[in-house]
């Protein structure tokens, strides 16, 4: 209920997310513990569901199936968390994973989250989202921590961003709408 409410207050359109935790979240890492939240969001209303895009095709794309047929107005975002700082991401693989994210072509919007060790990780991603051939599909395309705070400077679509009364970052190198601006 509060879900539901928090959003149509104001006007603003809910971006539900349940995220496990090789996804850098706090669920499970199990895609039935991921979906069965995600259905909660649903069932109360929410414009926007995020769904991974690391667990296996089959599994992903009956979700989405289930998710078209039962809420058609709902729109999805895609979305993979690489952020283990040792393995650093190339273009090549960024723009596979950005593939990954459109789900089959299902997706509304992408979402695609990179460890960043200096700014050549942000550019390099930025680069991966305009030479990706997915289309005019929205891309979100972010490095975390401090050295990834370009990419969000970069980035042109649904940025993450906190507000500076809530007292910090939700995520490593998230900035407050007003910096970011």
């Amino acid at each position: 209920e509060q879900l539901a409410e928090s959003g149509r207050a104001k006007n603003i359109p809910i971006l539900f997310t349940a995220r496990s935790r090789n996804q850098c979240g706090a669920l499970a890492d199990s895609a039935a513990a991921v979906y069965g939240l995600s259905a909660l969001g649903l069932r109360a209303g929410v414009e926007w569901l995020d769904i991974e895009a690391n667990w296996p095709a089959l599994e992903r794309h009956a979700f989405v199936d289930w998710v078209r047929r039962r809420y058609p107005s709902t729109r999805i975002l895609g979305s993979q968390h690489v952020v283990d700082e040792d393995h650093n991401v190339g273009q090549r693989a960024a723009v596979r994973l950005l593939h990954d994210c459109h789900l089959g072509g299902r997706a509304d919007a992408l979402k695609l989250v990179l460890a960043a060790r200096d700014d050549r990780d942000s550019i390099a991603l930025r680069s991966a989202a305009q030479e990706a051939d997915l289309g005019t599909t929205p891309r979100v395309a972010i490095c975390l921590g401090d050295a990834g705070r370009l990419s969000r400077v970069l980035n042109r679509v649904m940025t993450p961003v906190t507000h500076a009364k809530l007292g910090g970052a939700a995520a490593p190198g998230q900035l407050d709408a007003k910096t970011l601006m």
